[in-house]
């Protein structure tokens, strides 16, 4: 499915949802927004780690791509939540409300962990666990590749530069 594909689907299941069209269900909203909000940052991670120069817009593109995938964990613990309610325990009497999705992903997936929200339910804590990773994993992976792209870069070797031997010469 294509990015244009999922967003389209987003906005068919929230439109159908507002104005009470069809059997679509919160659930469907879930998978929606979810699927969504992956495609979109699969879409920019291809882009920022596809062959080129490293500038300014791959940073910005990395920077772009790590936030999406918050969003992307925030979506699955709406959907989570959703599909089993007491996933999640938290520490305040409201218990976690569905703009608390998007701080409780941002905490895990830089590994802050503050402790007002916990996932309780084996699928929640699965999908905590495997963001945490993501968090940790993510940068590193991420520079390793810019790096990477920065110096197989033809304008930083020092034959394109004109400063290394040229072929054919002894």
């Amino acid at each position: 499915m294509t990015v244009l594909g999922a967003n389209v689907l987003f906005v068919s299941v929230l439109g159908a949802m507002a104005f009470r069209w069809g059997p679509f269900s919160a659930e469907a909203s879930g998978v929606a927004g979810l699927v969504a909000v992956a495609a979109m940052a699969v879409l920019v991670l291809a882009q920022t780690l596809r062959a080129g120069p490293v500038n300014a817009y791959r940073i910005l593109g990395a920077v772009a791509a790590y936030l999406l995938l918050g969003l992307v964990w925030a979506e699955a613990y709406r959907l989570v939540a959703l599909l089993t309610p007491g996933a999640f325990s938290a520490s305040h009497p409201s218990g976690a409300a569905e703009h608390d999705f998007t701080y409780f992903s941002f905490v895990t997936l830089t590994t802050v962990g503050y402790g007002d929200a916990t996932p309780v339910h084996p699928a929640a804590r699965s999908l905590a666990l495997t963001e945490a990773l993501t968090g940790q994993l993510y940068p590193a992976i991420l520079l390793a590749r810019l790096v990477s792209l920065t110096t197989a870069s033809p304008s930083s070797s020092p034959v394109a530069a004109g400063t290394g031997p040229k072929r054919g010469t002894p």
